[in-house]
């Protein structure tokens, strides 16, 4: 459940209010860009979103607050609460078919501010995420091959990520750096179940508590997309 990018990082809790998080906004224009998608088009998705979570009223300056859905045929608010799912920004300003195909594989909602990425996890497709976190140093080929020289028994820290030959020397801002790790808290699950027929499909998002125990954020009775 963390190879992936955490939407409910773009915004911040001070006190009651929720605000933006200019680092993480950075990181996902980062993986825009990974993705294909060109930095004016990511930038309405990154402001609009931050909008769509924070509590304020004022439209950041590629953003949408409240009165850019009002006007439309089946007019909608802003939420002003951190995301539950994915699938919410399909309503966010900016966000048509393409862009969100791109997205979704690397995405994900969890109920912290920040949004470690556990390196030992990672598939070769996964890549877009390690351009990400080198804020595009590193081509997507290049990627694939860090991911493809982790060890047998995995990174035994971010540090021995970090000083990997083909990441030695790679300047990268400190908030890039720190969301990487090899501790996983969240974890997703999925039970397919067919019977007479009929298919149902079961997911959740456990979280691993480091006192040994584990609860579940949430849970659904369809396929998480």
């Amino acid at each position: 459940g963390q190879a992936c990018f955490n939407l409910n990082s773009l915004a911040a809790w001070t006190g009651d209010r929720l605000a933006a998080r200019p680092a993480a906004a950075a990181q996902l224009m980062a993986l825009g860009r990974a993705v294909g998608i060109d930095d004016p088009g990511m930038g309405i998705i990154t402001d609009s979103l931050i909008d769509w979570m924070d509590t304020d009223t004022t439209a950041r300056p590629n953003g949408a607050e409240d009165g850019s859905y009002a006007g439309l045929a089946a007019p909608y608010r802003t939420g002003g609460v951190p995301l539950a799912e994915v699938t919410e920004m399909r309503a966010v300003r900016g966000v048509d078919g393409d862009a969100y195909a791109r997205l979704r594989p690397h995405l994900c909602v969890l109920p912290t501010e920040r949004s470690p990425i556990n390196v030992n996890t990672l598939a070769p497709g996964d890549a877009p995420l390690v351009v990400m976190l080198t804020e595009g140093r590193l081509t997507l080929a290049a990627a694939r091959a860090v991911i493809a020289a982790r060890p047998e028994s995995g990174w035994r820290d971010a540090a021995a990520f970090w000083s990997q030959p083909m990441l030695y020397g790679v300047e990268v801002d400190p908030a890039f750096r720190d969301l990487v790790t090899v501790r996983t808290d969240y974890f997703s699950v999925r039970v397919d179940v067919v019977h007479g027929g009929v298919r149902a499909v079961r997911t959740a998002l456990i979280e691993a508590r480091t006192d040994g125990g584990a609860r579940t954020v949430i849970r659904r009775w369809t396929a998480e997309e």
